[in-house]
């Protein structure tokens, strides 16, 4: 099946894109024109501790300032119950994620790794009225990788077929052409038993 789909496709952008041509300088430009497709975000390791209780801060920062651990401290004081007895551990996360806040995300801008970042204000709307839900944070900066843009060089010519693709409109341009094929066509079936498959459009 996947042979088949392979071989679909093929013809699908060879019928989409017969007769068309991108010079050199049109690949670098729609490599330019997409290369958030090309480019891997900066990756973020951190480990988090966050409390609602105003009273609960002085005490985590007093045990941080102590030298307790930072995992050993999120154990202790942290609300977050999907990281709290991982010592405040989160999956890697892109800095561009979405369901990154952006108060967060300006603080780890600021910070190299092994940091931890003051307390870091964060205000939730709860919605149907309800007051917001006000929290102060700690951040770890465990790991930092930086962006990563893979050079044209070295995807030139999968960049070459998209932008030629595009030139051609598109490759519903080749579903249309076979589209137009079919409706200038006759298809006879004689083979015996196999009638019911020939087209009735």
């Amino acid at each position: 099946m996947l042979k088949q789909d392979i071989r679909v496709q093929g013809a699908r952008f060879k019928l989409a894109t017969v007769g068309v041509k991108v010079t050199p300088d049109e690949v670098e430009k729609y490599y330019k024109a997409h290369i958030a497709d090309y480019t891997t975000p900066e990756l973020l390791g951190l480990s988090i501790i966050w409390t609602s209780n105003v009273d609960t801060q002085a005490k985590i920062d007093a045990d941080l300032k102590a030298g307790k651990s930072f995992a050993d401290t999120a154990k202790l004081y942290s609300e977050d119950l999907t990281s709290r007895d991982k010592g405040g551990e989160k999956p890697p996360i892109y800095a561009s994620d979405p369901g990154l806040p952006a108060p967060i995300r300006d603080a780890v801008k600021l910070m190299k790794p092994g940091e931890v970042s003051p307390a870091v204000k964060l205000e939730t709307d709860r919605g149907a009225g309800k007051p917001k839900l006000v929290t102060w944070w700690r951040i770890l900066l465990r790991s930092r990788e930086p962006e990563n843009v893979r050079p044209l060089a070295d995807i030139r010519s999968g960049v070459e077929r998209l932008a030629t693709i595009e030139k051609a409109g598109g490759l519903q341009t080749g579903d249309k052409k076979i589209a137009d094929l079919r409706s200038q066509s006759e298809i006879k079936i004689s083979l015996p038993g196999y009638e019911s498959l020939e087209s009735k459009h």
